[in-house]
């Protein structure tokens, strides 16, 4: 299963901390398994769609992915659990983002955010469903729709208990929409990424249990194995 170490940080001295962590467990892949799995996700919350704020700087996020050779190569998908997504969308992108995950449930118009995201600048857009949302209301939107992201727990905080209606979403969209890259954020573990992977997933996002794990690699290849 793909696994990506995701960065839920408060500050940006939080965020560099867990992104030295992700770039000394990466260390560990060879040259093409990193070139083809080095991702980095960030969760970024705004405290209104969310009941938490998180750290959000394009500008800091470009020194991040310029310190060093090593961390320019990291691919960085951004998950935007915010009320205004394309008010940020621009900002992100220009910082070098690859993939922009917004929530279903504030997208406005996804005709325009694909021509935001992929047209203008050639990077990936995801959506993202919150447990509580029915995934039938994006039936519409998924023939036009190459990446999904089930979130598995309350939009905003890292940490918290996987929420069992995820695996029922996966099953839809894998049923609805057996083209589209379903990656699943939240309460992950490799229990929990079993799971989803069963049901469909393709990608597990991982916050809690790399990032706090006594070995930040072994957790990783854990979840990599499933």
């Amino acid at each position: 299963m793909t696994v990506i170490p995701a960065i839920n940080a408060a500050t940006f001295a939080q965020a560099r901390e867990q992104f030295a962590k992700i770039l000394a467990l990466y260390a560990h892949l060879p040259a093409e398994e990193f070139m083809h799995d080095g991702w980095v996700h960030i969760d970024v919350a705004d405290g209104t769609f969310t009941a938490n704020r998180t750290w959000a700087s394009p500008e800091e996020l470009r020194k991040l992915t310029t310190e060093n050779l090593h961390s320019a190569t990291v691919k960085v998908e951004v998950h935007l659990m915010v009320k205004h997504p394309e008010t940020s969308i621009e900002a992100w992108l220009k910082a070098g983002v690859r993939r922009i995950i917004v929530q279903a449930e504030c997208a406005q118009n996804f005709d325009t955010l694909r021509e935001m995201v992929c047209d203008r600048h050639g990077a990936e857009l995801m959506v993202s469903v919150a447990p509580e949302t029915d995934p039938e209301t994006l039936a519409p939107h998924l023939p036009l729709l190459s990446y999904m992201q089930v979130l598995a727990v309350v939009p905003g905080l890292a940490g918290q208990r996987f929420d069992e209606r995820a695996v029922g979403t996966i099953k839809f969209l894998r049923a609805r929409a057996p083209h589209v890259m379903i990656e699943v954020d939240g309460g992950i573990n490799p229990d929990t990424a079993r799971r989803c992977k069963e049901a469909g997933a393709d990608i597990a996002v991982s916050a809690s249990y790399i990032l706090t794990h006594p070995d930040p690699y072994e957790a990783y290849r854990q979840l990599r194995a499933i």
